[in-house]
Order: C-alpha cells, then sequence, then structure tokens
C-alpha cells in the first residue's frame, strides 16, 4: 500500500482568507508531546501563512522546521496546541480491548484544523502538506548509501517498534546491499543521508516525519496497527503491514499489547527486502 497525496496537494489553490471577518491576531501554535507532534504542529503554522494569516511556531525543535517563529517582539498573539489526546485520538487509558472505538480514520492534521476553526472562528479548508517543511544545507562528506534505516520509535510507545532490522541487516549484507543505520544521527547530517540515499526504511516515529522531503517516493515504512497509516501520513511512502488485521485495530495502545505485538512480529525481513529491492 502507498500513501500518496502528492498530486491532489500539489494542484490545491491557495485562497486568501478575508482579514475583514476575522481576528487579525497573530496565532502561535506551540508543538508539545513527541518529535513527530512538534514537526506536525509546523505544518500548520505552514498552513495558516499560505492562507494569510500570521502564525508563528514555538517548539523547542523550531531551529528545524522551515516555518516562522515566534518573534521576541511580539506582545500579542493566540496560543494554539496541536494535541491528538483533546481530539479524540488516543485510547492510552483504555484497559478493555472491547470498548476501544473505531476511531482515527480522519487524518490527525484535519483534526488539528478543525479545531483551529472552531476555537479561533476561522474557515480553513481540510488540507495537509506531502513532506514536513524543515531547513537543510547540502554536506558533501556524507556518502552514499543503498539503504538507510530508521530502526527505533519513540519511548512513548515502543509498540510501533519491529524487532527483525537485526535480520534485515544481516540479509542485506549478504546480498551486496549497502545500509546505515541513521537512527542516532540527526539535523542536517541525518537529512543528507536520506537524500543520498536510494531507499529510506522506518517506522511510524518523529524521523519518518522529519526526514519526509527527501523521501518521498523512496520511503518504506514498516507499520505496526498502533494507528491507521492516513491518520499520520501524508507522504508518498509505501507502507508495509500485516496482512491480517487485529480486531483492535486501531488500538492506540502504547503497553501491554493486547494480542502479545503480532501485527509486527509476523511482518518478515524477506517481505521488507522485497520492497526494497524495488527501488534498487
Amino acid at each position: 500500500m502507498r500513501i500518496d497525496n502528492k498530486k491532489s496537494i500539489i494542484k490545491h489553490k491557495v485562497k486568501k482568507i478575508n482579514f475583514k471577518k476575522i481576528d487579525k491576531t497573530p496565532i502561535v501554535i506551540v508543538g508539545q508531546w513527541g518529535f513527530g507532534d512538534h514537526l506536525m504542529s509546523s505544518v500548520l503554522v505552514h498552513i495558516l501563512n499560505d492562507y494569510g494569516i500570521p502564525s508563528f511556531f514555538k517548539s523547542k525543535y523550531s531551529h528545524l522546521c522551515n516555518v516562522p517563529t515566534k518573534p521576541k517582539s511580539l506582545k500579542y498573539s493566540r496560543t494554539f496546541k496541536l494535541d491528538y489526546r483533546e481530539v479524540g485520538h488516543h485510547n492510552q487509558k483504555i484497559k478493555d480491548p472491547k470498548i476501544c472505538p473505531s476511531i482515527a480514520i480522519e487524518p490527525f492534521i484535519y483534526s488539528g484544523i478543525k479545531k483551529l476553526n472552531k476555537e479561533f472562528n476561522l474557515n480553513i479548508p481540510l488540507r495537509r502538506l506531502p513532506y514536513v517543511p524543515v531547513k537543510f544545507q547540502t554536506l558533501d562528506h556524507i556518502p552514499s548509501y543503498d539503504v538507510v534505516l530508521c530502526t527505533k520509535t519513540g519511548p512513548a510507545t515502543p509498540l510501533r517498534s519491529w524487532g527483525r532490522f537485526k535480520e534485515l541487516k544481516r540479509i542485506m549484507k549478504e546480498e551486496g546491499i549497502s545500509y546505515k543505520d541513521i537512527t542516532d544521527i540527526h539535523g542536517y547530517e541525518c537529512l543528507n543521508y536520506v537524500s543520498n540515499s536510494k531507499v529510506y526504511v522506518g517506522l511510524e516515529t518523529g524521523m519518518s516525519h522529519y526526514v519526509s522531503q527527501f523521501a518521498r517516493g523512496k520511503g518504506i515504512i514498516i507499520q505496526s496497527q498502533y494507528c491507521r497509516p492516513e491518520w499520520w501520513c501524508p507522504y508518498d511512502y509505501e507502507i508495509i503491514q500485516s496482512d491480517s488485521i487485529c480486531k483492535y485495530y486501531p488500538c492506540f495502545v502504547d503497553v501491554d499489547c493486547f494480542c502479545q505485538h503480532k501485527c509486527m512480529k509476523i511482518i518478515s525481513p524477506q517481505k521488507v527486502l522485497n520492497s526494497i529491492e524495488k527501488y534498487l
């Protein structure tokens, strides 16, 4: 399965909002929670400014994002936090899988736009971007590899991890496929590794948001059934998922999986390798 909204987004016509009908006070989007959540908040800043609504980003990761940041001289502003716990997409406290609702079909960013519209009396159309706008600088010393890998998720949601990367690395080495694990590499260096590679293989985690501008069309995501791909991923990525759909999908469970993490355990390294070889 491939998540590809590139055509619809690129052809999207941006229509300026009529400022006579809305409050002109700037909106500061405040990033919170995990790395990916901060990056998704920066997308909202980009969208608001596209529609002529002054918006700024406040985050510990603002130095990575190519959107306006909150200036020190800004005296008056409104604040908004993009929080999937508030828009009803998080079931961390649900203990009984029988009452776990079938949620998160709508893209997460749509829920944020709807909340913005309601809170500030706006009329922003539902829209996603094909990548996160990040700052980039070419680094000439970064070598090229066939495959670059992100092999870990953030600590908050370990059930999105895939425990068979070691096997995949062994098989790629046997097949003569060069690879680099960039899990612990950050900033421009990380982006350059992805830009110079033939394939990016990752998980549903912050790095897959961060590298989206350079992994489009050559990204492979090993996807758990924690959430639906369309909920978090508007990028041109190939999605590898278990053929067997868990009855609790999407579960949004952070720990203590109801089904012993079968959705990830049964995805074989060979299946991932078959997808990788299509790009080489």
